[in-house]
């Protein structure tokens, strides 16, 4: 069997005595170009992408007739000075490849429009690239960038822009001056929001931003009349889009369309501005208390423990914080996870006159990344005084481990103190959740107001009562339904739980949370099943805990 080199020897010189303008050597396992690549002065387009080349021969600069070159996938660690012999090159793909430095010789190739350095390990994009004003494609794939200069702007031929797999968290302005792009590549960033000099892009035909933190779309990305193509799957926002407006993954909905659901959010739209916040810990750590510090300033000595769960509402600047002091009691533990979601914020209220193994710091951590995922944590030592009480925890190390803890904050309800700095704690986790700041149109705000108004005449909502309600405001698609539904459970506004295939529990319908937290209770605190039924539950001694 012919090894890859012989093979690749072989269509040279197939390609030599036919005058071939082509050349397809891709995918063959190479690791060295054979010399006599040279030979083929007359070939215009040459594919050597999917090898294992870790270098190009010098023999490659003789190839002066060569428009484009494919060199993706491949292992090379340094392109030879040669490459300067292209001068007819116009398209060269070094995508995927290990390459640290890319040659003088490079940038002063007269006709190069189209370059593609994408995924390799060139530490920065080099200067000179901004140099050259006559790009038509670019591929910045992967280069861990953090911000664009503004040089970006001088590029005003550019059509083709890759900027996914970065770590971008805004665009320039300077962005809008690229008015000949026709496709932006945002993908996989750390967007949050657009720049209104998005709408100058008048000739772009496909916009990807999916995978980013985006929140809402600015009106002017409503000029973009030539806009096809428009992906936002993985954005905050989709929480706030109909799901058919999405589109496929791969290639995104159309942008047509979107803009016209999202003419309703731009003429009277808001965002949510609402965050639910569980405080949970262990008993006597003095959560309750601080949740009456926050709220009113108020300290009663010796407040007695909350069995239950007891909800209050705080202004966070913009934002409301609807507060949810947990019971601390040991055999109220096993009902938190009924609670717990991922749009949260979770305050771990700690003793700091108790050890690191009293507080059982990482069981409540645990729980935590269990049923609420990656949700944002403040540690509070609570107690702390200055005889010495303070929050003595490995935070490094927890840290680490729980990367989602935002703060650790030292307070003490009795004498007032870190309360100012827990509630600026508060409204950092709160703005850093994404669900917080989305544009919902007002029909879904609606919603939501309905419910909480049928919450006032029933504690279990019929599923066709909230369908009802969403067909109302024109909600009429089913998985539309079922996301503002998730949504409003994770808010606390009803409670939807559902089981590991997504079925409803509760077959009856919604829940109002206040009735659901208080027949808990009742059901775990009675004497029976407490004692002689040893937490065995059944039918009758449920309908005499809750006849009603």
């Amino acid at each position: 069997m012919p090894t890859p080199e012989e093979k690749a020897l072989a269509r040279i010189r197939h390609a030599a005595e036919s005058g071939a303008t082509e050349l397809d050597l891709s995918g063959l396992g190479l690791t060295a170009l054979p010399p006599e690549i040279s030979s083929l002065t007359s070939l215009r387009k040459l594919d050597l992408s999917g090898n294992r080349l870790t270098a190009l021969p010098p023999e490659i600069g003789g190839l002066t007739s060569l428009q484009s070159l494919d060199l993706s996938g491949n292992q090379i660690t340094a392109l030879p000075p040669e490459i300067g012999g292209l001068a007819s090159l116009q398209t060269l793909n070094l995508a995927d490849n290990e390459l640290i430095a890319l040659p003088p010789e490079l940038w002063r190739l007269p006709n190069l429009v189209s370059l593609n350095i994408s995924f390799n390990h060139l530490p920065e994009i080099p200067p000179e690239l901004w140099q050259k004003k006559d790009w038509k494609e670019l591929g910045l794939g992967r280069f861990h960038l953090t911000t664009l200069p503004p040089e970006i702007g001088g590029l005003t031929s550019l059509q083709s822009l890759d900027l996914s797999l970065n770590q971008l968290t805004a665009l320039p302005p300077e962005i809008g001056r690229l008015t000949s792009l026709q496709s932006l590549n945002l993908s996989e960033n750390q967007l949050t929001a657009l720049p209104p000099e998005i709408g100058r892009l008048t000739s772009l035909q496909s916009l990807d931003l999916s995978h980013n933190q985006i929140t809402a779309l600015p009106p002017e990305i409503g000029r973009l009349t030539r806009l096809e193509r428009l992906s936002l799957h993985g954005n905050p926002l989709t929480l706030a889009l109909p799901r058919r407006l999405l589109g496929d993954e791969s290639f995104g909905g159309d942008a047509r369309e979107i803009f016209a659901f999202y003419r309703a959010i731009w003429q009277e739209g808001r965002p949510l501005n609402e965050a639910r916040v569980l405080f949970i810990g262990p008993p006597g750590a003095g959560k309750t208390s601080l949740v009456h510090r926050l709220k009113d300033n108020s300290y009663i000595e010796n407040r007695p423990t909350t069995l239950t769960v007891e909800t209050h509402a705080i202004p966070l600047g913009a934002r409301t914080a609807h507060l949810w002091d947990f019971g601390g009691k040991d055999f109220m533990h096993a009902t938190h996870p009924l609670f717990f979601s991922a749009r949260c914020v979770y305050v771990l209220v700690l003793n700091v006159r108790h050890t690191y193994e009293q507080n059982r710091v990482e069981y409540w951590l645990r729980t935590i990344r269990a049923f609420g995922g990656d949700a944002p944590i403040i540690v509070v030592g609570n107690h702390a005084d200055a005889q010495g009480h303070l929050l003595d925890l490995p935070q490094n190390r927890l840290r680490r481990d729980f990367p989602n803890i935002l703060a650790f904050v030292q307070t003490s309800a009795a004498e007032n103190t870190g309360i100012d700095e827990l509630r600026a704690a508060l409204g950092q986790a709160v703005e850093s959740l994404p669900h917080v700041r989305v544009c919902f149109a007002a029909p879904h705000l609606r919603v939501k107001e309905a419910l909480e108004q049928e919450k006032t005449r029933r504690n279990i909502i019929p599923y066709e009562r909230y369908a009802e309600l969403c067909a109302a405001q024109g909600i009429d698609d089913p998985d539309d339904q079922a996301t503002l539904l998730e949504l409003l459970h994770d808010l606390g506004v009803v409670l939807d739980f559902r089981d590991e295939h997504g079925e409803p529990l509760s077959r009856e319908g919604i829940l109002n949370p206040n009735w659901v937290t208080g027949a808990i209770y009742r059901l775990i605190t009675d004497h029976e099943v407490r004692g002689a039924a040893a937490g065995r539950l059944t039918p009758e001694m449920a309908r005499r805990i809750l006849p009603d």
